[in-house]
């Protein structure tokens, strides 16, 4: 068990925080909470670097969030967040990133594209984060950057699920509005991922349907084969084979998962997951 899940290289952690929005604009408020998770997913690619979950760090949305103080209680080194605007019909955002310990800003860019294209926002963002972002942080660009969106209403509907939380009254709206995005495009793996939470919600702390765990369980795995190197994906299968009792499979996966990504803060949940089942209470609780 130590030689591969504690034989580790030094790793940089960062919490992506949601924006503000800094216009009157309340049809793109939505873009608070999603902007956030797209860089946290663009990130999520890189080695060496831990991304705090959204569960963690969505609860910053109030304008004037003390960086430092707030990058402390998540325990990182770093802080992205930043604003957004809409005039006419262009978007403009502003990226930034903050050192924690010296509250110095590391990294800032803007972004401009049409407000009419959330996927051509989506790309520049993109550039800006594996082109500079990165650099500002010490780490190398990843050599794949996962799935991309390919229809702009699809992305729209994905983007506004996230607004969405997993609560019993809006979670069937999400999924309503997942179901019509993967369908628009079947090839976008964080749609599928969010589709498949939402349904393990909905089945589990809802309706109790067996037919919907199991769409929970066909859409994770869809996104794992989508993007392979989307750890997120990767270890929701890993949970999935666990509480379906195949034990060998799940410490296979976690297993090689840790080996590969032991930076990343799902794939070592994924393996406590795995090692709680299995009666591995100390490792677990280590993971």
């Amino acid at each position: 068990y130590r030689t591969w899940s504690q034989t580790t290289s030094p790793v940089t952690t960062v919490a992506v925080l949601p924006f503000q929005n800094a216009g009157s604009d309340l049809t793109i408020d939505f873009l608070r909470l999603a902007l956030a998770n797209e860089i946290s997913t663009i990130l999520s690619h890189t080695r060496g670097l831990a991304v705090r979950p959204a569960a963690t760090t969505n609860t910053y949305t109030q304008p004037g969030i003390d960086l430092q103080q707030a990058g402390r209680t998540l325990d990182v080194s770093s802080i992205v967040t930043g604003h957004f605007l809409k005039a006419s019909d262009q978007l403009q955002i502003t990226l930034e990133a903050t050192d924690v310990k010296s509250n110095r800003v590391l990294w800032r860019e803007t972004v401009d594209a049409p407000a009419s294209s959330l996927i051509a926002t989506q790309v520049q963002m993109g550039l800006r984060v594996r082109r500079s972002l990165l650099s500002a942080l010490g780490l190398p660009t990843p050599s794949d950057s996962g799935s991309q969106p390919t229809n702009e209403h699809a992305y729209d509907l994905f983007l506004r699920s996230t607004a969405l939380t997993l609560d019993p009254t809006p979670n069937p709206t999400g999924i309503d509005m997942l179901e019509r995005a993967v369908a628009l495009d079947p090839s976008y793996a964080p749609a599928w991922l969010a589709l498949s939470r939402r349904y393990y919600v909905e089945a589990r702390y809802a309706k109790g349907d067996a037919s919907i765990m199991q769409r929970s369980v066909a859409a994770m795995e869809r996104a794992a084969a989508l993007d392979p190197d989307y750890v997120p994906a990767a270890a929701g299968v890993i949970v999935n084979r666990i509480e379906r009792g195949d034990l060998v499979d799940a410490h296979t996966r976690a297993k090689d998962l840790v080996a590969r990504r032991p930076d990343s803060v799902d794939a070592r949940f994924a393996l406590s997951y795995v090692l709680r089942f299995t009666g591995l209470l100390d490792e677990s609780t280590r993971e």
